[in-house]
């Protein structure tokens, strides 16, 4: 029946197919009358058509026109800017998860990689000098403030000796002298020791280790000659000015507060000249993290097993240059397709979740496999190459999907979106303005019919016809 409609109907239209449509409806209840053994034979009518009213299933279903596509899609996306593609799997090739879809060019990104590393053993090394600079700053400057410290000290003990007991010049100075040295020693001592601490961490070298012993053995040469000087003049010597002692430690005093006043700045310098090459260091190697994730984003594996697609049926070409969120390709998982169809806005409210429906692809029109709808649109789309034409988006999914077919195969789904088991059939074409024109014998009459459902075919009756009745096919107006 479906072979013998499609030839029927090949280059028919308007009035043509509904005449069409009558006959093969004719057909249907005049097969199921011979089936059923009640069929009676028509009155004699002068030639016109008639149909006799036959109990029957009836089925009202909706057409969805539309392809077939994956159920489910995964965007296969770019993470980089400006990288040509370099490898692009053809549309239509099965892949596991885990294999490369896309490949970037990679030259500009490694190059760059190379790069950076030469700026970061650079950097490195920056850093490295900035904390040798940091560690002898801080050296000198513990250095000069011992120095200082020293100085202020003899300075202090040279004024308090002169104040306190005015021994003879001489003596004082001998004396002053000694503590001088004595402290010098000490100063000598302690730079020694820091010095070969500083050498074992690589921040000094064996020749300061070679100048910091050299003046410790001078530190201790003149603390040796001040004790004979002072032995010598023990007896005695000239009285000192208490005024030059004063002017001594004034001085002293002055040099040692404006060394405590530097020493802040000249570590907080030291210190900014070491953070700004740490800081360096750290954006290289952020930078290098960066381009090696790049480097990895430039082979694009699929999620999972699947069949590459191209997006929205436009493949992209090698060259091309991607941008973060680009679709280079879908991947769908074939073994579950939908028929994505429109329905036209008069049947839109017909078409609801869950109805059944059967599928049939121009590819096998001789295969329906059944289906369900699973998704309608909430809205009517306006169909953008006829204006004012409205539809509604409607995916019925395929119970099962059989061999042969693929995904954007076009063909229609028959939804059904009403049924009866038992119900008085005859041709929608008898029915004009909700009547028919019945025959008793060989008179007609116009009866009244409760239409209980219909489509573009059939229609079931409630009142007014009884089974068996004989009605007029296209009555007049």
């Amino acid at each position: 029946m479906a072979r013998m409609m499609a030839r029927l109907t090949a280059g028919l239209t308007g009035d043509h197919l509904k005449w069409v449509a009558a006959l093969c409806a004719l057909l249907v209840l005049t097969a199921a009358g011979i089936a059923s053994g009640g069929g009676q034979d028509p009155p004699p009518v002068g030639g016109l058509i008639v149909v006799q009213a036959r109990f029957a299933e009836f089925r009202r279903t909706v057409r969805v026109p539309g392809a077939l596509q994956p159920e489910e899609k995964t965007r296969i996306t770019s993470k980089l800017s400006g990288v040509p593609i370099l490898k692009l799997l053809p549309e239509g090739t099965a892949v596991r998860a885990g294999d490369v879809i896309v490949e970037l060019d990679t030259a500009d990104i490694e190059e760059n990689i190379l790069t950076v590393k030469e700026d970061i053993v650079t950097a490195e090394a920056n850093l490295t000098a900035a904390q040798i600079a940091f560690e002898r700053a801080k050296a000198e400057i513990e250095e000069d403030t011992a120095e200082l410290e020293a100085k202020l000290a003899v300075a202090q003990a040279r004024f308090d000796l002169e104040q306190s007991r005015p021994l003879p010049g001489p003596l004082a100075v001998a004396r002053a002298q000694l503590d001088r040295a004595k402290a010098g020693c000490q100063y000598a001592e302690y730079w020694l020791a820091s010095t070969r601490e500083l050498f074992e961490e690589g921040a000094l070298s064996r020749k300061d280790v070679r100048a910091a012993e050299l003046a410790h053995h001078s530190a201790v040469l003149d603390q040796q000659h001040a004790q004979r000087t002072l032995n010598e003049i023990a007896g005695g010597a000239q009285p000192e000015d208490l005024g030059s002692a004063r002017a001594e430690l004034t001085e002293a005093r002055v040099s040692y507060e404006q060394a405590a006043q530097s020493k802040e700045d000249r570590v907080k310098t030291a210190e900014a000249s070491v953070k700004s090459a740490e800081n360096a260091l750290d954006a290289l190697r952020r930078r290098l993290s960066e381009l090696e994730d790049d480097l990895e984003n430039t082979q694009i594996t699929a999620p999972h097993d699947g069949v590459v697609f191209a997006h929205a049926g436009r493949q992209l070409d090698i060259g091309y240059p991607t941008w973060p969120g680009l679709v280079l390709a879908e991947l769908a998982d074939t073994s579950s397709l939908v028929l994505h169809g429109r329905v036209r806005e008069a049947d839109s409210r017909l078409v609801v979740v869950d109805q059944p429906a059967r599928v049939r692809l121009l590819a096998h029109p001789d295969r329906a496999v059944p289906g369900t709808v699973t998704k309608v649109a909430e809205t009517l789309s306006e169909d953008e190459d006829s204006p004012g034409v409205r539809y509604l988006e409607v995916e019925v999914k395929l119970d099962e999907v059989p061999p042969g077919m693929r995904p954007r195969m076009n063909g229609y789904a028959e939804v059904e979106v009403e049924s009866m088991s038992h119900a008085l059939v005859i041709p929608r074409a008898c029915i004009l303005d909700g009547k028919v024109t019945a025959l008793e014998g060989t008179k007609r009459r116009t009866r009244s019919v409760d239409v209980l459902a219909s489509d573009g075919s059939m229609a079931a009756i409630g009142s007014g016809l009884a089974d068996g009745q004989w009605v007029l096919l296209n009555p007049e107006e």
